[in-house]
């Protein structure tokens, strides 16, 4: 998720990413307190086999700052995973797509640019 959201910020124009804490405006932290796998789709004839999952997050997320904010952020991805399952792939995926979800939290908590 660290990744996810780095790319995400950077990608940004409303925030900077600062080299240490004490420079910082405010501060992200963030704990998964739920991921799980899903069966979404089986192979026919062949149900031991999944064809397709849902991996689903929950992310606790702090922002800390001159308030502070805590919400949960949550989020699920769709793999095929009969056509060859990535896990790296498939965690990087989902970590970009929770790093967008908590940009969007910061957005609309601090407002653009500079809390």
């Amino acid at each position: 998720m660290t990744e996810g959201l780095r790319r995400a910020v950077l990608s940004s124009p409303d925030f900077l990413l600062v080299s240490a804490p004490e420079k910082a405006d405010f501060t992200v932290t963030g704990e998964v307190v739920r991921f799980e796998r899903e069966p979404m789709f089986f192979i026919p004839r062949t149900p031991s086999r999944i064809a397709v999952a849902r991996f689903s997050l929950d992310v606790q997320v702090v922002v800390s700052g001159r308030r502070e904010v805590r919400r949960t952020v949550t989020d699920t991805v769709a793999v095929p995973l009969a056509t060859g399952y990535a896990e790296d792939e498939t965690l990087a995926e989902a970590g970009s797509r929770t790093g967008n979800r908590i940009l969007t939290l910061l957005r609309e908590e601090y407002g653009q640019g500079k809390p």
